[in-house]
């Protein structure tokens, strides 16, 4: 599985526009099972660094792409 499409998954299954840190990650590691925490937490941090997302200094997680576009 892509990032994008990672990073888009819990945004679009929830139907939300942004999520809590905590939610993001705990849709990838706890809710899916796809990774662990850890791993969570690295995939949000390159999310970050790429430009797919963006962490407001309040602790909520935006996607930056266009989640439309993203097709698993």
């Amino acid at each position: 599985m892509s990032l994008p499409v990672t990073v888009a998954a819990p945004f679009k299954h929830t139907r939300k526009d942004r999520l809590k840190k905590s939610e993001f990650v705990f849709y990838l590691a706890i809710d899916r099972k796809w990774m662990s925490r850890e791993e969570a937490h690295r995939v949000l941090e390159r999310a970050v660094e790429e430009g797919l997302l963006e962490v407001s200094t309040d602790g909520w997680v935006r996607p930056l792409q266009d989640l439309s576009s993203v097709r698993s």
